[in-house]
């Protein structure tokens, strides 16, 4: 199992395959941001599911699916940012 963990970013291999990443927003300024689930459960190796859970960003997806996961926060944080709700910076 392939894991790489810091302060704030999570990210580890399933078992079926593919990736889970897990980022906190409790305590920074996304923390009420809005995020929309993202739910894509076809095809097998393509899907994925995103959603913000407890004060935590949670995407898992297929093999594939590691850079699509991270846009999707990415994206969360911007437009959070846009709508005056979070201050995301990138």
């Amino acid at each position: 199992m392939l894991k790489c963990t810091s302060a704030r970013v999570d990210i580890t291999t399933l078992d079926n395959p593919g990736w889970r990443v897990r980022i906190p927003l409790a305590g920074t300024s996304l923390d009420h941001a809005a995020f929309p689930e993202v739910r894509d459960l076809v095809p097998e190796v393509a899907w994925m599911h995103c959603q913000v859970t407890q004060g935590r960003f949670e995407g898992a997806g297929g093999p594939l699916m590691l850079g699509r996961i991270l846009r999707t926060f990415l994206d969360g944080a911007r437009h959070a940012d846009r709508q005056g709700t979070g201050a995301a910076t990138g």
